[in-house]
Formats: C-alpha cells, structure tokens, sequence
C-alpha cells in the first residue's frame, strides 16, 4: 500500500508535526510505503529525521490556491497512491481533498487536530 501523508503546516516544533512524527513511528508499516507532503520547507530536525528514515517529503506552496491543487493533483497522480492521510486545523483541508482526488487517491482521510478555527 502506498500513502502520502499530508501536513497542511510546516514540519517543525509544534503538535501536529510530532502527532505525524509520533504516530509513524509506533505503526506497523510492514507493506507500506509512505511519504510526506508540507506546504513549508521542514525545520533541521525533521530534515534529520526524514533522512534518518530514508522518507521522501515534498514541499508545496500553498500561496495560490488553484497552483496548490494543481501541484497536488500533479504529485498523487505520480505517485500512484492508495491512500493519503490529510492532518490540518480547519476546512480549508478541502483543498487538499480535491488535488488528492483529482490526482486519482480514491482513499482520503481528513484529520483534524484543533477544536476551534477561524476557517469552519
């Protein structure tokens, strides 16, 4: 099984980024192939990690809405997966689901780690 793994925020210091970090680490990924996606370049330390776990991560600019669901589509369709797990903080996440799904991910999870947001 192929997954990508999408983190709506930048990887660094804060509880999204170690709720992704955490949760790869104690899961059985024997099977699986993962990957990472962030709309920021990462912080040195999950760099270090990626690289320390042989992780492939993409960065992709979420400035301009239409040419992030494009740059989505474009990288689910390349990578052919089955799977993506979407972690953000509001409902701008359908943004994510609709690169996802054009680009041909037929399984789309949301989750969502805050319990307020200026974007319901």
């Amino acid at each position: 099984m192929k997954i990508l793994i999408l983190n709506t925020i930048i990887f660094n210091n804060n509880g999204m980024a170690f709720v992704i970090r955490d949760y790869y680490e104690a899961m059985d990924k024997t099977g699986m192939e993962i990957d990472f996606l962030t709309t920021k370049e990462p912080s040195d330390e999950f760099k270090r990690w990626f690289k320390e776990n042989n992780l492939k991560y993409f960065v992709v600019n979420k400035s301009n809405p239409i040419k992030y669901v494009l740059q989505l589509k474009k990288i689910a369709k390349a990578g052919n997966y089955d799977l993506v797990h979407i972690h953000g903080n509001s409902a701008n996440m359908a943004f994510e689901l609709l690169g996802c799904k054009l680009g041909g991910i037929k399984r789309r999870l949301t989750h969502v780690h805050n319990t307020t947001t200026d974007h319901p």
